[in-house]
């Protein structure tokens, strides 16, 4: 479907950029974002007798810990990287302990080199812990969209537009971050760039993704004159 495309570009309204501005990256600008499973199987028993347990839920503990590791030890340290358990079910009463633990998080990463090395580790990690425990890990990484990484020459040119049809005080470098995008699987295909339009002020008072997110819609015209003029003075 891109054969005939020359270019691509995509923005967001941004709420962390005042109103009006346009943030633009030449390289990475969003990172990549997979789900990952952890299931830990052990053997339950009476909460009175642990002894004669392998407790899934000190095992999933021990993760928790382990696994900031993996970002602070194996990871590059100029290289971003993010592994956030966000869940954990386990048992279904206050005196038994369960045969399973099940912990759900998300990996993220700004290149795939990084976002490969990851899934490895955690992997590794995981297995090797709970083993140690008499415990069995598996490990389930459901791939989600890769980095958002924008072609410099066209980040370069969309930040010419902007300062002609804006002004140079509007446009704004602005660091890349860690949330996910799948505009990302464009610009795997072709060169573009993904902008942020900038949406803070008094109008929206809470972040992204909050119950009382609200959407300032002051902001859409500047993002819809941008891509008029990203395309007329495309050549």
């Amino acid at each position: 479907m891109l054969e005939q495309v020359d270019a691509v570009f995509g923005l967001h309204l941004w709420k962390p950029l005042e109103k009006g501005k346009i943030g633009i990256s030449n390289g990475a600008m969003m990172a990549s974002s997979d789900d990952v499973r952890i299931v830990i199987t052990g053997r339950g028993r009476h909460g009175s007798m642990p002894h004669e347990t392998i407790d899934p839920i000190y095992v999933a503990g021990q993760v928790i810990a382990a696994v900031q590791g993996i970002v602070s030890r194996r990871i590059n340290p100029v290289e971003p990287a993010v592994i956030s358990i966000c869940r954990l079910e386990a048992g279904t009463t206050y005196n038994i302990i369960p045969n399973q633990a099940v912990l759900y998080g998300t990996l993220r990463a700004q290149s795939e080199q990084t976002r490969q090395l990851l899934a490895r580790e955690l992997k590794q990690t995981v297995e090797a812990l709970c083993a140690a425990w008499g415990a069995n890990g598996e490990v389930v990484v459901d791939w989600g969209t890769p980095p958002v990484v924008n072609d410099e020459r066209m980040s370069r040119y969309a930040a010419e537009v902007a300062v002609r049809q804006f002004g140079r005080e509007s446009v704004a470098y602005v660091q890349p971050v860690m949330g996910g995008e799948d505009f990302s699987y464009y610009l795997q295909e072709k060169p573009g760039a993904f902008l942020f339009v900038g949406m803070g002020g008094e109008n929206s008072k809470y972040p992204h993704h909050h119950p009382r997110f609200d959407l300032d819609e002051e902001a859409i015209p500047v993002g819809i004159e941008l891509f008029v003029q990203l395309v007329k003075h495309f050549s």
